[in-house]
């Protein structure tokens, strides 16, 4: 485990993390696959036909030196309301999350199919649409369907939460968002990757160190 200052140090870097990403967008090609590769990218994944033309997303990945079923119950309760993100949190706190990140696992709070994954207390949950247990969560915010067919603004997200074992003691946990979105400027700059990106990307990387962090021997 860090130390306290090691921590304390590392989350004060957030901002000027996210004004880099802000500031080079030519790099988000590059930030969009950190630790999973183009190939990794590339693959197919669970929930893909959910938003099967994305406008955007990322497919971010992490080694962690311990089994697949030792890191899912850290992955299976993420969350606002229930584990938190592992990340940033005085960041996401001082946006109104309101969340405060676990530090041992709470089997109650293991995603299920049906249940709500809560990003924020003022935005409504994504809809946790399918768990493999000890494989995968999906969470999906479906476009609204009528301002589709109208021509109005829409939006639609998945969120993949995967693990998968790389060998004896070893997995990989892989974190992919995907983002389609109405053609309209409005809605592309408020829900498209120049301003989400450069914030998302690094609060997830974080999130999945923080989740290598809880599941690997101490």
């Amino acid at each position: 485990m860090r130390s306290g200052a090691a921590h304390g140090l590392t989350a004060a870097a957030a901002p000027a993390l996210m004004a880099a990403a802000l500031a080079t967008p030519f790099l988000r090609e590059r930030r969009a696959v950190w630790g999973a590769g183009r190939g990794l990218a590339a693959r197919r994944h669970p929930g893909d036909e959910l938003v099967a033309r994305p406008r955007w997303g990322w497919t971010h990945a992490v080694a962690i030196d311990a089994p697949a079923a030792a890191v899912w119950p850290w992955l299976a309760q993420i969350g606002a309301d229930r584990a938190g993100f592992y990340s940033y949190t005085w960041l996401e706190n001082l946006a109104g999350c309101r969340i405060r990140d676990a530090d041992r696992v709470h089997p109650e709070w293991e995603a299920r199919e049906g249940d709500g994954l809560l990003l924020h207390p003022r935005v409504p949950p994504l809809r946790i649409v399918e768990v493999r247990r000890g494989r995968h969560v999906v969470a999906h915010g479906p476009a609204d369907e009528a301002a589709r067919r109208a021509g109005r603004p829409w939006v639609e997200v998945s969120w993949l939460f995967l693990v998968e074992p790389l060998g004896p003691g070893r997995s990989r946990a892989v974190s992919r968002y995907r983002c389609a979105t109405s053609d309209d400027r409005a809605t592309r700059l408020r829900f498209g990757p120049a301003l989400v990106e450069p914030i998302g990307s690094v609060m997830d990387r974080r999130m999945l160190l923080g989740l290598r962090r809880l599941a690997q021997p101490a």
